[in-house]
């Protein structure tokens, strides 16, 4: 029974369930909060992250055999959540400079007030949460078993469809949202071999989104920032997004991908892509 406890695929389907519930439990205790006491938005989020992070170094050591969990190690968490943070708000500022250069958007003035604070949560929630579910579990894991790019195809596809649910969404926004954030997110871990840069970069990714520039994240549109870019009437779907948002757009598809590209080089050059198991070297057999 023990060995079977232990195989990695029931490993990674137990501890992909465990932390998708306490994300749930964390969403669901944010938006009852939220919705009443909007400044207790922020520390309402924290405390789930932190719940999330208990439960993942706890998922690792009961369940993982006393695994060290180097993944979400605290040594380096300010330093790459910083440099997560920069990446994120850099990359949704391009695509936006793109998207209103190009005639898709224009940008206003806002009226930002306590909402503000619930588009900071939700960052924060998201951002920590979805990296240990998706990168931390998932594709870590996934990745012993097939190698780096079958793992990373399949979790950023299961990332992409899990947004079809979402307002607004449909096959497009899905598929774009794979390429952007799947692909950039799973090469942003594979960089370091840790969560704090990709949580950094989703969480500034989000927040820049919905609290600077007021673009609906994800198709949620909380009208919360401290700029307002809308659409442009007219902007075909594809480059502008659609109601879904800014992230559905190309410009967003295109810089992210660019992104990836450079943490894929820092993963190569620091020899952390794992080959599939069909191109791993079997060990020389021993003559008689």
């Amino acid at each position: 029974m023990t060995r079977f406890l232990r195989h990695p695929v029931v490993v990674l389907v137990v501890g992909f369930v465990w932390l998708a519930v306490l994300y749930g439990v964390a969403q669901t205790a944010h938006f009852l909060v939220a919705s009443r006491w909007p400044l207790l938005a922020v520390p309402v989020a924290l405390a789930g992250a932190a719940a999330g992070l208990a439960g993942y170094a706890a998922f690792t050591r009961w369940w993982e055999a006393r695994r060290p969990a180097p993944e979400i190690a605290a040594a380096p968490a300010a330093r790459e959540l910083a440099v997560g943070l920069l990446w994120g708000a850099g990359l949704f500022t391009l695509t936006l400079l793109l998207l209103l250069a190009v005639g898709a958007y224009r940008l206003a003035l806002g009226a930002p007030d306590a909402r503000l604070l619930v588009v900071l949560g939700v960052a924060i929630l998201s951002g920590v949460m979805e990296e240990l579910v998706f990168r931390a579990v998932f594709f870590r894991l996934a990745q012993a078993l097939l190698g780096t790019w079958l793992a990373l195809a399949l979790s950023a596809a299961l990332f992409g469809a899990l947004h079809l649910s979402n307002p607004n969404s449909s096959p497009v926004a899905a598929l774009s949202i794979a390429l952007e954030a799947g692909v950039l997110l799973g090469l942003a871990y594979q960089a370091t071999g840790r969560v704090w840069l990709p949580i950094g970069l989703h969480l500034a990714w989000n927040f820049t989104q919905g609290g600077i520039f007021g673009v609906p994240i994800s198709g949620y549109d909380f009208g919360a920032g401290l700029f307002v870019a809308a659409r442009q009437a007219g902007a075909p779907a594809w480059l502008s997004g659609g109601e879904f948002g800014a992230e559905a757009s190309l410009m967003a598809v295109v810089v992210c991908l660019a992104g990836a590209v450079y943490f894929w080089r820092a993963a190569r050059q620091a020899g952390r892509l794992v080959p599939a198991p069909w191109q791993r070297r079997m060990p020389p057999v021993a003559s008689a």
